[in-house]
């Protein structure tokens, strides 16, 4: 579906499912959440639901993606143009690493379950949808949310890392690597058991494998 197609009407609607969506989403969690349950938060029954969205992952999907905002919000603020390459690379995971943990389940969904396939075209019709979520932001935090990248295009701002001379240029590919399985696996756990993780705890120990990475590539 190109949203752009959709008359102002449609458009209003489908943001009516996506937020409601993303409020139940926060409070009951994926395993509970019906079509009925969403499209009745929405103020539509279920058939209305079907003819904005293939089915109940796309929604879900789409709805994933407004967890972004504050991501998104806080990296725009934090990343600035004088910024060293090591300086800026740290900034972006570890602010995406402070906003999954908030919201684990979510965030691993979105970006390393089976439904992670399709986010880069439900990333684009998303922001169709809600283009004014894209004004104001850095550039590079632009190019992340158009391409679905969750890092920037990971392996360009490693190269920068190389650049600078902060590792090695044949460790790049190895550190474009690991860092963001490395980052998945804190996150799985805390998805796992988000009763007994404590975020705060589980991201310090990924702030420390990240450093650790970037002082083995050195």
């Amino acid at each position: 579906m190109n949203c752009n197609d959709l008359t102002i009407k449609q458009k209003r609607v489908m943001t009516y499912f996506i937020e409601a969506a993303k409020e139940l989403l926060a409070s009951e969690g994926f395993a509970n959440l019906t079509i009925r349950k969403i499209a009745a938060a929405a103020g539509y029954n279920s058939a209305t639901l079907y003819n904005y969205f293939e089915d109940l992952d796309e929604l879900l999907l789409f709805s994933s993606v407004s967890f972004l905002r504050d991501y998104v919000g806080a990296l725009n603020e934090k990343i600035t143009p004088s910024m060293t390459a090591l300086e800026r690379y740290r900034t972006i995971h570890e602010t995406f690493d402070q906003c999954s943990l908030r919201f684990p389940e979510v965030f691993y969904t979105l970006f390393f379950s089976r439904r992670s396939k399709r986010l880069p075209t439900v990333i684009k019709q998303y922001y169709e949808l809600f283009p004014g979520e894209l004004e104001g932001h850095h550039p590079a935090v632009r190019e992340m949310l158009l391409e679905g990248n969750m890092y920037v295009r990971d392996l360009s701002i490693v190269e920068d890392l190389v650049k600078e001379g902060v590792i090695r240029a044949e460790n790049a590919a190895m550190v474009a690597s690991l860092v963001p399985r490395i980052q998945q696996t804190y996150l799985h756990e805390a998805y796992l058991a988000p009763d007994s993780v404590d975020p705060e705890k589980q991201h310090q120990k990924f702030m420390r494998a990240l450093d650790y990475m970037i002082a083995t590539a050195k």
